[in-house]
């Protein structure tokens, strides 16, 4: 009878300890989504100082490279996350252009410094410039197959001739 009293204790705190973690889990993936969502505001809306207070300290040299204005950035959209112990990604599509045609696909990379996630700029700003280059092979790409077809096919090599 003791042995059942025990194992239905640990059973119980077992559980307990499940049902804390994944609450812990799900505040930290509410805090890495809602930290994001202000940084890239704040990108927007050129509000340096708020993106300056969302980002990591050792990364907060390279906020001027992410510039709304500069970038031709309009909007964004939060995609799927990822949270481990100290460092989260948050998958994301920025649109931009003169047009607003341009999505770009980015990954935004969190640290958490003393409980409180922060941007890291330096490997956002990495991907943000791999998205972009990603971006831009698409649409040549998709200009030479639209555009240009025959620049696919290269004409035969043909032997100079001689005239005298």
């Amino acid at each position: 009878m003791k042995r059942v009293q025990i194992f239905a204790r640990l059973v119980l705190m077992a559980g307990l300890c499940l049902l804390l973690s994944a609450c812990l889990l799900k505040s930290d993936k509410q805090q890495v989504r809602t930290v994001t969502k202000q940084f890239w505001d704040a990108v927007l809306q050129d509000d340096q100082q708020t993106a300056q207070a969302l980002a990591t300290l050792e990364s907060r040299e390279y906020l001027p490279m992410l510039q709304a204005e500069q970038l031709a950035l309009q909007s964004f959209e939060l995609g799927d996350l990822r949270v481990e112990q100290q460092q989260a990604q948050v998958i994301m599509r920025l649109r931009g252009g003169a047009k607003g045609d341009l999505n770009i696909p980015i990954r935004t990379v969190l640290r958490r410094e003393t409980d409180v996630w922060r941007i890291d700029v330096k490997y956002t700003t990495a991907y943000l410039v791999s998205g972009t280059l990603d971006t831009a092979v698409d649409q040549l790409d998709g200009l030479m197959q639209k555009d240009l077809p025959g620049l696919k096919q290269f004409p035969e090599e043909q032997s100079p001739t001689s005239t005298e």
